[in-house]
C-alpha cells in the first residue's frame, strides 16, 4: 500500500524493518514502540521532522494507560506535540483532532489506508482500552478526549515548571565543579 501510494505521489519511500527485543517485564507493545522510534531516530538528520498521525484519541489512551500504571506528571503529560527525536524532531500535528475527524477527512478525499490486523487483538492493553473501555466512556462523557488532552497539557506544563525550578535550584547550589548539599537542602 505504502509503496503504491508513494509511487503514485512521486514521494521517496524507504521501508525499514525492526527487530523487537522484548525484555523481561516489559510489554510487547512497549518493546515494539521503542524499536520503531529508535529506527526513526536513526533516520532523522538535523532540521528534519517525523510527523505522525497521533490523534486526541491516542492521547486519551496514552493518558489512561499511564494513569493505570501509576505514572507521575511526566507519564500523565503523555505525548507532546513536538519532541526531540534523534537529530531531528517528532511532531504530532493532529493531537487536537479526534480519530473520527481524521477518518472523515480521509474518506472525504477518497483516500485509502491499511488497518493493522493487530489492532483487533485485545490481548494488547491499548487495543482492549480502545475497543472495550473507551466506547462506554465516550457514550457517557463525549468530551472525554478533549478534556483528558487538556489535562495532559496541564501535566506537561507543571512538569516543565518543576524541571525549570529544579535546574534553577541546582544552579544556585553549584559551587564551581561541585554542588553544595547545604544549598540544595
Amino acid at each position: 500500500h505504502c509503496r503504491k501510494l508513494a509511487r503514485r505521489l512521486g514521494v521517496p519511500l524507504k521501508v525499514l524493518s525492526v527487530k523487537v527485543a522484548q525484555e523481561r517485564g516489559s510489554s510487547l507493545e512497549e518493546a515494539a514502540r521503542i524499536a520503531r522510534y529508535r529506527c526513526f531516530a536513526a533516520q532523522l538528520r538535523s532540521g528534519e521532522a517525523l510527523l505522525t498521525a497521533h490523534t486526541q484519541d491516542d492521547q486519551l489512551e496514552t493518558v489512561l494507560l499511564q494513569l493505570f500504571r501509576g505514572s507521575g506528571l511526566p507519564g500523565l503529560a503523555a505525548m507532546p506535540a513536538v519532541a526531540p527525536l534523534g537529530s531531528g524532531q517528532l511532531v504530532r500535528p493532529l493531537l487536537a483532532c479526534s480519530r473520527a475527524q481524521l477518518e472523515a477527512w480521509v474518506r472525504g478525499r477518497e483516500l485509502t489506508w491499511v488497518e493493522d490486523d493487530t489492532n483487533r487483538d485485545e490481548r494488547f492493553d491499548r487495543n482492549y482500552l480502545r475497543r472495550r473501555v473507551l466506547p462506554a466512556v465516550r457514550e457517557r462523557w463525549p468530551g472525554a478526549g478533549a478534556a483528558v488532552a487538556r489535562s495532559a497539557r496541564h501535566a506537561a506544563e507543571a512538569q516543565g515548571l518543576l524541571t525549570a525550578l529544579a535546574r534553577a535550584d541546582l544552579e544556585r547550589a553549584r559551587d564551581g565543579a561541585s554542588v553544595s548539599v547545604k544549598a540544595l537542602r
